[in-house]
Parts: C-alpha cells; sequence; structure tokens
C-alpha cells in the first residue's frame, strides 16, 4: 500500500487542472467473460478496460476509450467487487480461489487483490440461508460485500494504467501440475465442445471522479 510522505508533489509530466471541478461518486466497471465457450488466456491473464469490443458497449464496459479515462477525467477508486456467475458450478471453487487482480501504472506493480478477498455485489462472498451447497452460497448476489481500500486506488488522467486478473499456477511437489490440473485449463475446458458453459465474471470499482464542468 502506498503513502504520500511529507507533501504532495506534482510530477512535471502531470496535467495541471484549472478551474472549476465537477466531482462525481461513479462506479465504473468491465466484463471479460460474458457468454458461452469465452477463454482465458494463460500466458497474460485478462486485462481489464482494454478491450475495443468490450469499451464500445455499455453492457460490458463503462469506459469508451480503451485503457484511458476520457477528457482528462481522474478517477479514485476505494471499494471493490466482483460479479460472477457460472452454468457450472464447479468453476465457483476455481475463480474464487485461484485468481487475482493487479493494478500496474507504466510499468510498475501498484497492488493487488486475490479475488476471495475482494466480496461481491454479486456472487463470490453471497450466501443463501436455505441451502449449505457450496456453489449456491457463491451465487447469490449481496450488494453490500465490497472490499474498501484504506488508500485509494488513483488513476490520473494523461498516465497509463492496467488492470490485469490472472490464474495462480498449481504445483505438484515442487514441479508445475500437470496442465490438465491447472485452473486455466478448467476454467478453458468448454472451449471449442458442444456444451459450452455461460460465464459472467464482472469487476466494478467504486469512487470519486474529477471532471471540468463542461465534458459529459
Amino acid at each position: 500500500m502506498t503513502q504520500v510522505r511529507q507533501r504532495q508533489f506534482m510530477p512535471a509530466d502531470q496535467p495541471t487542472r484549472t478551474g472549476p471541478t465537477q466531482i462525481l461518486g461513479l462506479e465504473h466497471y468491465d466484463t471479460p467473460f460474458y457468454g458461452y465457450g469465452q477463454a482465458w488466456d494463460n500466458q497474460n491473464g485478462v486485462e481489464l478496460f482494454t478491450d475495443q469490443v468490450r469499451c464500445r458497449n455499455k453492457d460490458l464496459c463503462s469506459l469508451t476509450e480503451p485503457g484511458k479515462l476520457s477528457d482528462d477525467k481522474e478517477f479514485h477508486s476505494y471499494a471493490f467487487a466482483m460479479q460472477v456467475e457460472f452454468l457450472n458450478p464447479d468453476l465457483y471453487e476455481i475463480f474464487v480461489y485461484y485468481s487475482r487482480i493487479e493494478l500496474w501504472k507504466q510499468d510498475s506493480l501498484k497492488n493487488r487483490i486475490w479475488t476471495s478477498r475482494i466480496g461481491s455485489g454479486g456472487g463470490v462472498s453471497g450466501g443463501d440461508v436455505n441451502t449449505g451447497a457450496y456453489h449456491l452460497s457463491n451465487g447469490w448476489p449481496v450488494s453490500n460485500n465490497i472490499y474498501r481500500s484504506a488508500i485509494p486506488w488513483i488513476f490520473p488522467p494523461g498516465k497509463t494504467w492496467k488492470l490485469i486478473m490472472r490464474f495462480m499456477q498449481l504445483f505438484n511437489g515442487t514441479t508445475p501440475a500437470a496442465a490438465a490440473l491447472q485452473p486455466t485449463t478448467i476454467f478453458n475446458a468448454d472451449v471449442g465442445t458442444e456444451e459450452q458453459i455461460r460465464k459472467l465474471v464482472r469487476f466494478l470499482m467504486w469512487g470519486i471522479e474529477f471532471r471540468d464542468t463542461t465534458n459529459g
């Protein structure tokens, strides 16, 4: 967790904001999985808020420009959640316990959260009082289950940043487990088959967005 010591300073290449500022409480979201037979990239993970197709679809992503906030907006995120729903309940355990979110700015890793800690506005840490079944207790939305950060994640204007979702690799003793046992292989097992699995994975951030008074 990063802290600012002594006094704040403005980096030389940081855009300077002048004039009246519009301050909004806002939610940003991206939905990397939203259908049938979709695959996880084993090598690179899944990058959020950068996909050209999703950023043009308001059902899937809140940004209109891949990888950046438009019109020199600045966003401070202080709470996070996941929405997760799978047609195959076995995927809940694989996804919840073996994946994480990483925050990168420029080429520097700034923070990470394991999915099992994020909580959920829609599935990861839900609870069904009528059953003890694992997949049902993880599939029921609970809107107040969110992860709150003491220090907000700041997405400044004019800076490159990225959020990457990754699966961990499992080991058998000191060597990697067989490919068939790896979480990514299990997650992607339906791809190319006749019985494709419906998958929903949505990442949400709540916070404060700073804009000028004329942009949208």
